[in-house]
């Protein structure tokens, strides 16, 4: 039988990705690398089926952050990137039914209130500038190439595979008893969303006509300061005052999410949290 690749995920290191990859029928993975090298894909992938693209491939925040690369230089490798990916699409793929792109909510900026997606967009951060050059890349890119196309604002993502959010590293310090440090007395508040759900909202937006610019929130806030509050090991967070530049309030309007998939039911960031606190505890006695 012919093997009919119908979900190409390029981005193999993504957290996401290994949550899609377990859930979407016909499914194939594959790094950055190997798929600009052409290493793999060709033969596993028959380039005459229809296929939706899901694009997770971004650098990593460690790349991000890194004070030997300037600013431009990590702007001209991160256009260049998700050119190669997308010139790659377009040379060896014909027949795309649609191209999902994760971006972050990090292009918003500070909110006061929810986001929608037709507010203006003012990142306060590189991360954030680069994210919002992408979406102008796959926008540009969709519109001439006449494909259909959905640009994914993730909020804050966590679970699994994550070793980077701020519900990871809480988790980790109370696992392992070392002191986090907690900026801006933890008043920040966020839109936290756990990536099985993220999986699920992109499984059904493949099946359906979908909006350019898609929010993938849960609509609900909560600040670090009372997500600590829920551990019983306090004293091993350090609430610090200094000030950092970060936005007061992020999270995501889904009106237009709900509207788009119908269904949306999400896991409470505060239930994953107290099972993993309570079973600890309980284990310690």
């Amino acid at each position: 039988m012919e093997n009919r690749i119908r979900n190409l995920i390029i981005g193999k290191r993504s957290n996401l990705s290994r949550s899609l990859h377990k859930i979407l029928d016909d499914a194939y993975i594959i790094s950055t690398d190997e798929f600009l090298k052409n290493k793999s894909h060709h033969k596993s992938i028959d380039k005459n089926a229809k296929i939706n693209v899901i694009i997770n491939s971004f650098f990593p925040a460690s790349f991000i952050s890194k004070k030997n690369i300037s600013s431009a230089e990590k702007e001209k490798l991160s256009v260049k990137n998700l050119e190669n990916i997308l010139n790659n699409l377009k040379k060896n793929f014909k027949n795309i039914s649609k191209i999902v792109y994760t971006s972050s909510s990090s292009v918003y900026g500070d909110i006061e209130h929810c986001s929608e997606e037709k507010r203006e967009l003012q990142p306060l951060n590189l991360y954030g500038k680069l994210k919002l050059q992408s979406e102008n890349q796959i926008t540009e890119f969709c519109s001439m190439e006449e494909i259909p196309f959905t640009i994914c604002r993730v909020f804050n993502m966590y679970g699994a595979y994550d070793n980077f959010s701020v519900i990871h590293k809480i988790i980790n310090a109370f696992n392992t008893g070392k002191k986090l440090s907690i900026y801006n007395s933890g008043k920040s508040s966020r839109d936290f969303i756990h990536v099985d759900d993220v999986s699920n909202c992109y499984k059904k937006l493949l099946l359906v006509p979908s909006p350019n610019i898609l929010n993938i929130g849960t609509g609900k806030k909560y600040s670090i300061k009372d997500l600590v509050r829920l551990c019983h090991s306090k004293d091993i967070f350090n609430f610090n005052k200094d000030i950092r530049i970060e936005a007061a309030s992020v999270y995501a309007d889904i009106g237009l999410l709900k509207k788009t998939i119908q269904t949306v039911k999400f896991i409470s960031v505060e239930d994953y949290l107290r099972k993993i606190f309570d079973e600890k505890s309980f284990t310690n006695h």
